[in-house]
């Protein structure tokens, strides 16, 4: 499954409103464990099918990470 990235104007359809659990990644382009986390998502992301991942740049929308 693709890992869609999430902002304040598709959050509610995309999370609020998914009929599958959602795994939302907070992350900062600056951040170190975000970047080395990175690609264990990405491949949990790909063998899952009954989950959706979502990520979320929070410098972009630091709303949804409050």
């Amino acid at each position: 499954m693709a890992v869609i990235t999430v902002t304040n104007d598709n959050f509610e359809q995309e999370v609020l409103a998914a009929k599958l659990p959602v795994i939302r990644d907070f992350w900062a382009d600056w951040c170190g464990p975000c970047k080395a986390q990175h690609p264990v998502l990405m491949q949990a992301a790909e063998e899952a099918c009954d989950v959706k991942f979502c990520k979320v740049n929070i410098d972009d929308d630091p709303q949804l990470a409050d």
